[in-house]
């Protein structure tokens, strides 16, 4: 797409990636990794942030260890109790948070979304959840 700016982002809201303290998680190792499942995209990568880049829609993945994201960790975890990942959340203190172009299930935007998560799920201690939908995601 010529005109990156014209592209607006919306939130998946409540599918969030939480990364435990023992995790191999590193921003550059995943950049890598998303850039083998993405062969045909752009796959770029800034000091916080990941983006995903096609023809028509952009995925971000936004990586946040602020000290906030361990007390809501714990939140979501209580939220959360009767889950069997609620305890591999409880202590979580950096997370990634997703936003795309096209949201909307079926959407080549949310297929990559799917893709990227699993990426995130490929590295030991990463729990990708949908707190909407109560469940693990993908």
């Amino acid at each position: 797409m010529a005109d990156a700016q014209a592209l607006v982002a919306e939130l998946f809201h409540g599918i969030i990636a939480f990364i435990a303290d023992d995790s191999d998680f590193v921003l550059d190792g995943a950049a890598a990794r998303l850039r083998e499942a993405f062969p045909q995209q752009q796959v770029s990568r800034n000091l916080r942030e990941i983006t995903v880049a096609a023809e028509g829609w952009r995925l971000w993945l936004h990586y946040v260890d602020a000290p906030h994201v361990a007390a809501e960790s714990q939140e979501m975890a209580e939220w959360l109790a009767e889950h069997p990942a609620a305890g591999r959340i409880a202590g979580c203190k950096r997370r990634v948070e997703f936003s795309g172009t096209d949201i909307e299930p079926g959407s080549d935007c949310f297929g990559a979304l799917c893709t990227a998560c699993e990426v995130l799920k490929s590295f030991r201690g990463v729990v990708v959840f949908d707190l909407e939908g109560r469940d693990l995601f993908c």
